[in-house]
């Protein structure tokens, strides 16, 4: 099953994810919402964040896309616009390979990321050599 992700700007950060949270703002914008999630770590300085959020049909997203704008459950609008996946490949941190995440890791055993030895993870590590898992370098 496909979603589709857009960005929203300027969401009170207040403002639920869970299930209700998602459930409240598919019914204020009249969308069915899979997924709703931060972006970046939260700061206790800012009152507002960015969030994506994950809609059932592409024709919804681009609906609110159009309109610019979303109503939030705090009752103030959120600005919308594509939402851009992360540059950064993907890097699996069990393997420390890249073109996949840990939960699709098929490695046997966790590699470590500090010394590259198979059978642990770098914070169980007491090695004083530092070597590159991914090459080996």
């Amino acid at each position: 099953e496909q979603w589709y992700p857009f960005r929203v700007d300027r969401a009170y950060r207040a403002v639920a994810t869970d299930e209700l949270g998602c459930a409240v703002f598919g019914q204020m914008n009249g969308v069915k919402v899979h997924k709703m999630r931060w972006l970046g770590t939260a700061s206790v300085d800012k009152d507002y964040r960015s969030m994506v959020v994950n809609v059932d049909k592409k024709e919804e997203a681009n609906r609110l896309l159009a309109k610019q704008t979303v109503e939030m459950a705090n009752g103030e609008c959120a600005f919308t616009r594509p939402f851009v996946q992360g540059l950064q490949p993907a890097r699996c941190y069990r393997c420390h390979l890249y073109g996949h995440l840990h939960y699709r890791c098929k490695a046997p055993v966790p590699i470590c990321g500090q010394c590259a030895q198979p059978g642990h993870f770098a914070s169980a590590c007491t090695s004083d050599v530092f070597k590159c898992a991914a090459c080996n370098g």
